[in-house]
């Protein structure tokens, strides 16, 4: 369900304030925060969301590139990134690297995730927290609330 306050969504994208679970003890996990998944792989996008709609209360918008990422930025500002590291049309640093340059976002968190190798190297340089695919559910989650309480 699409609400007024989303932006439009193309083909391929993701809104999830369904994600927000009803009567969530208070304080535990805040219904502001939003969340920018950058997931090209359909399979990993959606585990990404069913997991975040049965977990967490959070709002998330999926996009399946870094261009529709950047574009949902112009509407949206996220507490947190989460960026595959192979995208179709950038890498995930270099997409955190626009996302970054743009005005108010500049202290925003960013979670990289790559089933291969990355320049680790250029992740501490930026400050990005990293994670390696196969995910681990309950680290992934606890990494998301950690760098969301950050932001």
């Amino acid at each position: 369900m699409q609400s007024d306050m989303d932006p439009p969504r193309p083909k391929g994208a993701s809104s999830a304030a369904e994600t927000r679970q009803q009567g969530a003890p208070e304080g535990e996990r805040s219904f502001s925060k939003t969340i920018m998944i950058v997931e090209d792989d359909p399979d990993t996008g959606e585990f990404f969301r069913m997991a975040f709609l049965q977990e967490t209360p959070y709002h998330i918008y999926w996009a399946t590139s870094g261009n529709q990422a950047i574009h949902f930025c112009g509407q949206i500002r996220p507490n947190l990134f989460i960026l595959d590291y192979r995208l179709p049309d950038m890498t995930g640093l270099e997409l955190h690297d626009k996302l970054h340059a743009l005005t108010g976002f500049e202290a925003i968190p960013t979670l990289l995730l790559s089933a291969s190798r990355v320049p680790e190297e250029q992740a501490v340089q930026r400050h990005i927290t990293y994670m390696e695919k196969p995910l681990d559910l309950e680290e992934f989650m606890n990494t998301v609330d950690r760098l969301l309480l950050s932001s």
